[in-house]
């Protein structure tokens, strides 16, 4: 038995009756490469491997790996972004608890071994409950200003933005991220937007939006 087997062995196992938990990809890889055997790991300590939040054990994404070693430095990151046009021609918006209450467009950064449609799918599912189909590029977007997110960490941002008309599903808000997610026309988007975002969108009217419409 490895030693990620063994912890989901542990007592942990009984919280709500789920067994499909995890120790975070960088704990348990330097756990792996520290001990020799789940036995010599369990020797010093058999909870400080666990993490948990309101019984519920995560696993970290690949973002957090880094910040877990290099603290608040600026790291450059890449990321996608969604244009999604509904039937009648209004794009969708997520309203975004940081900064709180502003607008912007679907999307977040890179995790390992993803191409930047799979992040663009993925976030937008994510984000919303639609299930993305085709993408169609409208431009790499990247700049010299730094950026800080709400707990500190500065990072400049490489995001590759795209459009869509092909999707299913239906609109669910993810109460971690969003306030709220909206349709609008787009002649009357909302002032308060993500600047970066907002660019993209005035991009995507001129080049593509106009010739469909």
């Amino acid at each position: 038995m490895d030693l990620k087997e063994e912890l989901i062995k542990l007592n942990f196992s009984s919280l709500n009756g789920n067994d499909d938990m995890y120790v975070t990809k960088l704990l348990y890889n330097s756990l792996t490469s520290a001990f020799s055997t789940p036995d010599a790991f369990f020797g010093t300590s058999r909870h400080c491997a666990i993490i948990w939040e309101e019984q519920e054990v995560l696993e970290v994404g690949y973002v957090e790996d880094l910040r877990s070693l290099v603290g608040n430095r600026p790291l450059i990151l890449v990321g996608s972004a969604v244009v999604l046009v509904n039937s009648k021609g209004r794009i969708l918006l997520q309203q975004r608890k940081f900064p709180k209450g502003k607008w912007g467009l679907p999307g977040g950064l890179m995790e390992l071994g993803e191409s930047t449609e799979d992040t663009a799918r993925r976030e937008v599912y994510e984000e919303t409950g639609l299930k993305v189909k085709d993408l169609k590029l409208i431009n790499v977007y990247s700049g010299s200003k730094m950026s800080t997110a709400e707990n500190g960490d500065e990072f400049y941002v490489v995001t590759v933005a795209y459009y869509s008309e092909n999707y299913e599903g239906q609109l669910q808000i993810n109460q971690e991220e969003s306030i709220d997610l909206q349709f609008f026309d787009p002649h009357e988007l909302p002032h308060y937007m993500v600047g970066s975002h907002r660019l993209m969108l005035e991009e995507f009217l001129k080049k593509y939006y106009a010739d469909k419409k």
